[in-house]
């Protein structure tokens, strides 16, 4: 019928937009400015955190060493990557149908480094060692095209950093991102 052909159409247009979108995130990637400017690690998590929709029954909770924690890093990419980590954890508490569900971000410094754990109590990570590959995807190909941790991942590496996952106990995820930080 018309309306099912118009139906699919604008699925397929929705798709094809988001595979674009995707790519050019990818793309952008290449062009990271992470020695030009200093800012607060700690301020691009709470942007990340504001600028994401939280539902309810899902806390976001933060535990911070410390209030100012000073990187060089392209500010935007670095932010994109808690967004989408962040999203990550929302969907996995959702999967989980938890009522009680609670995500955790914690910093903690140590003398060159500064590492922010992103806990999740949702239902985990099914294949931890292949969450970073290019077009992984566990979830539905009509959102999703397996490109959102294997871009977070490209960018942590351009800022001389590493990113890990793997699931927490009893239950969960935890994402593990450590970048240099500025001295004192």
């Amino acid at each position: 019928s018309p309306e099912d052909a118009e139906q699919n159409a604008e699925k397929i247009s929705m798709i094809c937009n988001n595979a674009i979108d995707s790519i050019f995130k990818i793309m952008d990637v290449n062009n990271v400015r992470c020695d030009e400017n200093r800012y607060n690690l700690i301020e691009i998590m709470d942007e990340a955190a504001g600028e994401i929709f939280v539902p309810e029954g899902i806390t976001v909770k933060k535990d911070y060493s410390d209030s100012e924690v000073w990187i060089y890093c392209d500010n935007r990419l670095i932010k994109e990557v808690f967004k989408n980590i962040l999203r990550n954890a929302i969907e996995a508490i959702q999967i989980a149908d938890r009522t009680d569900g609670e995500i955790v971000l914690k910093q903690i410094c140590e003398e060159r480094y500064v590492s922010v754990n992103i806990t999740d109590n949702g239902c985990g990570v099914r294949e931890p060692a292949k969450v970073f590959r290019l077009l992984y995807t566990t979830k539905s190909r009509n959102k999703n095209w397996g490109m959102g941790m294997y871009y977070c991942k490209k960018i942590i590496h351009e800022h001389f950093g590493s990113i890990e996952i793997k699931n927490a106990k009893p239950k969960g995820a935890v994402v593990n991102i450590t970048l240099l930080k500025l001295g004192d």
